[in-house]
């Protein structure tokens, strides 16, 4: 029996290896859409410690909130489930990242959630 190996060439970044390695990072091509940031690091780290998938949702609200260029976004879960999210935890993290002060959320029967990104004033220490 033959081990098996597979072809380096599978691995290809599809052309984009060469600037990763000259240490420049990835980045996306005309017409893609991206994440925009800044996205400030107490307000991630906050939103990385929390359970389920908190932080998906959070890079969802990141991500509508630069196309749309504000910090109030009508959260699709059509969207969400793009990311592996699905309403019932695009819910349940709204609820928990609204519980720290990320958010605030108005909700209406049968509509999408209004979310509004709040400022996190940064603690000492949280290095």
């Amino acid at each position: 029996m033959t081990e098996y190996m597979p072809d380096p060439d599978s691995f290809s970044l599809g052309g984009r290896q060469e600037r990763w390695l000259e240490g420049k990072p990835p980045r996306h091509r005309p017409r893609e859409k991206f994440l925009k940031g800044p996205i400030p690091r107490p307000w991630l780290v906050r939103a990385a410690r929390l359970p389920g998938k908190s932080l998906h949702v959070a890079v969802g609200l990141w991500f509508w909130a630069g196309i749309r260029r504000t910090d109030t976004v009508k959260l699709s879960t059509a969207f969400m489930e793009t990311l592996g999210v699905g309403r019932h935890s695009v819910y349940r993290a709204l609820r928990v990242l609204e519980a720290v002060g990320l958010i605030t959320v108005e909700r209406h029967a049968g509509r999408l959630p209004v979310v509004t990104l709040l400022s996190v004033p940064e603690k000492s220490g949280s290095g």
